[in-house]
């Protein structure tokens, strides 16, 4: 069995997969964004958003401070792909 891994760690190895992920996405073109994932199923650009809003609800759930991105809950979490008007382009997104 392994012993637990410090707090360091852990930090670290999360920030080094959310580097990974924004970087697969991020390699995406606009187009490639717009695809669904399976037919008549979420597009990339709403599975990227909608990651990025959830990570922005942490902020206040462990008390560093409010969402930086509250518009992006309505866009990305409360409704589903194609219900919100307008959301983030896939540059806002990333910079979220």
């Amino acid at each position: 069995m392994q012993p637990d891994r410090s707090s360091e760690e852990r930090m670290i190895d999360a920030a080094l997969r959310a580097w990974r992920f924004n970087a697969f996405f991020s390699a995406l073109s606009q187009d490639q964004l717009e695809q669904e994932i399976a037919p008549g199923r979420n597009r990339l650009i709403h599975l990227w958003g909608h990651i990025a809003a959830l990570n922005d609800g942490l902020f206040p759930l462990l008390g560093l401070g409010p969402k930086l991105y509250p518009e992006m809950e309505a866009m990305f979490i409360t409704n589903p792909d194609r219900a919100a008007v307008t959301i983030y382009s896939a540059e806002q997104v990333k910079l979220a």
